[in-house]
């Protein structure tokens, strides 16, 4: 079915490839890059992500969080090694056996619940607890860890990987980065071999890095970098990467109103002056946050218009009163998050209107709003 609903949004996948490529030529020391595409490719759509990556970009592996990520991704034919960095109990570890994906393993259990099914040798990446305390083995695991993979001829050790909770400190002596990957040093030096992946490097560690002149002497695993988004405000990255993603709508109705009244549930904004709203087809069902009422901006005819009124579940409201011909704007154009005129929204923007953290912002649009793909300068 055609669209009908002007709400969508673009997807520009010669940025993503873009991206893609200048992150990989950072770590000269490794080859290993591991694009996330978690959460539908952080709100960006996975299959088609995942397919631009390695037909287009020659993307080796991929991220995803769980088994059903992976699978969906298989049965749409996406190519790559997909790496699944959380999975629990026989049934999932049957699962990445049987589709022949990667398990990234961080605890026993795990590691007990593949091999106890394994028929033929299958790939595992061993995740290390350096500080973040979510997941993976301590260094006291280790002599253990050896024992247990000795046992099996089918396991191959293909990697070693921890998680930063602080990737952004990662240039600073004695902060938690640093310290964290002192001990991943020490855990992977009891297996050190030439064909083993080490990667540890988040966005904001990345960024972090780049931005300093120092060296990525492990394996990067971008996610928002990948996407075109700064990872912190300070990682500001605009000279390497490029935002893929904006979200359009369109004016679909205007209401003249009167000094004195209000706009939307419970009355929050009142006019003080004569006004006219835009009605644009979009509200919180479809990723707009709640939060942004009365606080948030849009932009129209290349101009910032203020977000009137409490967000709906399908609506949002703008004020449309300073536009020059704004009587005539049904059907113009609304730029949420992207380029229009010489103006700019970026999702680092967005995030910090809604008081919300920018993962949160393009993780939460909704599976109703299209994505339009395709290669637009």
């Amino acid at each position: 079915m055609d669209q009908l609903r002007p709400t969508h949004l673009v997807i520009h996948l010669d940025r993503l490839l873009k991206n893609f490529k200048a992150l990989r030529k950072l770590s000269q020391q490794s080859s290993f890059i591991c694009p996330m595409v978690k959460a539908n490719a952080y709100g960006h759509g996975d299959v088609a992500v995942g397919k631009t990556l390695t037909e287009r970009g020659g993307c080796q592996f991929l991220g995803v969080s769980s088994v059903e990520e992976a699978i969906q991704l298989q049965i749409s034919e996406v190519q790559g090694q997909l790496l699944v960095f959380n999975f629990t109990g026989k049934e999932a570890a049957y699962e990445i056996l049987k589709n022949n994906f990667t398990a990234v393993v961080s605890n026993f259990q795990q590691l007990d619940d593949l091999i106890k099914q394994e028929k033929s040798e299958f790939r595992v990446h061993l995740k290390m607890n350096t500080g973040m305390n979510r997941l993976g083995f301590r260094t006291q695991d280790l002599e253990r860890l050896k024992k247990e993979i000795g046992k099996s001829r089918f396991i191959k050790l293909e990697g070693f990987c921890t998680h930063l909770l602080s990737g952004e400190n990662i240039h600073l002596d004695k902060q938690s980065s640093q310290n964290q990957i002192g001990e991943f040093k020490k855990a992977i030096a009891e297996f050190s071999q030439p064909s083993l992946y080490f990667h540890a490097y988040n966005s904001a560690a990345t960024a972090r890095l780049y931005l300093t002149g120092r060296e990525l002497d492990f394996g990067l695993r971008p996610g928002l970098l990948a996407y075109g988004i700064n990872p912190e405000p300070d990682l500001k990255m605009n000279s390497l990467i490029s935002p893929v993603m904006e979200y359009k709508s369109k004016i679909v109705a205007i209401q003249e109103v009167k000094s004195g009244e209000v706009v939307s549930y419970g009355g929050t904004w009142r006019a003080d002056k004569d006004s006219l709203i835009g009605i644009v087809p979009a509200g919180y069902a479809d990723g707009i946050s709640r939060s942004l009422s009365n606080r948030g901006e849009f932009l129209v005819m290349g101009q910032r218009v203020p977000i009137r009124g409490l967000v709906c579940m399908d609506y949002t409201m703008v004020d449309l009163s300073n536009l020059k011909g704004s009587y005539n704007l049904l059907g113009e154009e609304v730029v949420l998050i992207g380029s229009q005129g010489q103006d700019h929204i970026s999702v680092e923007e967005f995030a910090g209107h809604a008081g919300r953290v920018h993962y949160e912002i393009v993780t939460n649009i909704s599976e109703r709003v299209p994505r339009h793909y395709g290669d637009w300068a």
